[in-house]
């Protein structure tokens, strides 16, 4: 009987002890397998992270290069109006001497002042560009900063599913993918922020200079 008693408790001591190497090698599978799938999307959320970085710092630069042209444009436009000016100032001084005004001064004042129209419409485009520009890097970069928390809490996230595997804590585990959804809810929401991002077609400009 004793002998019978002893070999029936290693029996049900082998069957816990199988049934507990078991329930581990679930768990490591299931945390392993929800780890690899948070690096995943960890991964996806970096790559749009730098992607959106790098084209807001083109954006602002595309935003810069619009408000000099601009700059530029009003610069040549108050030229022309000097010009005009200055044959305004012959044509006035001719007529207090009782003299006529050549034909070329008319002609002249009349092509710069249609000059200073054509060169204003290229500089408000212009700072229509720059401002349109600027407001789309300032979109991208809204779209930077959730893709980059979204990185972090998913990086907490592969942290505590490695500390809960070597923990054998299925709690702490599952506080894991909690933290997880909530960095995929980051990501997605960065998402819809692309989705949902103004059009911003930009016309090409013929910015050539008439002399």
């Amino acid at each position: 009987m004793p002998e019978e008693t002893e070999s029936k408790t290693l029996i049900e001591e082998f069957e816990e002890t199988s049934k507990e190497k078991k329930e581990e090698s679930s768990f490591f599978k299931q945390v392993s397998f929800s780890t690899a799938i948070v690096a995943v999307i960890a991964a996806i959320a970096g790559l749009e992270s730098g992607a959106t970085i790098n084209m807001a710092l083109s954006q602002k630069n595309d935003a810069v290069a619009a408000y000099t042209r601009a700059s530029d444009q009003w610069a040549y436009y108050q030229a022309k109006g000097i010009k005009a000016t200055i044959l305004e100032s012959q044509k006035s001084l001719l007529a207090s001497l009782g003299k006529p005004a050549p034909a070329d001064i008319g002609q002249g004042i009349e092509r710069y002042k249609k000059e200073q129209q054509s060169i204003s419409q290229k500089a408000r485009s212009d700072e229509k560009l720059s401002e349109r520009y600027s407001k789309q890097a300032e979109h991208l970069i809204e779209q930077h900063h959730g893709y980059s928390y979204s990185v972090a809490i998913l990086q907490i996230a592969v942290a505590l599913s490695a500390i809960a595997a070597l923990a054998k804590n299925r709690s702490l585990w599952i506080m894991s993918i909690m933290v997880a959804l909530l960095g995929t809810c980051f990501l997605g929401n960065s998402f819809f922020l692309k989705e949902s991002a103004p059009n911003h077609d930009i016309p090409g400009l013929n910015l050539t200079r008439s002399e």
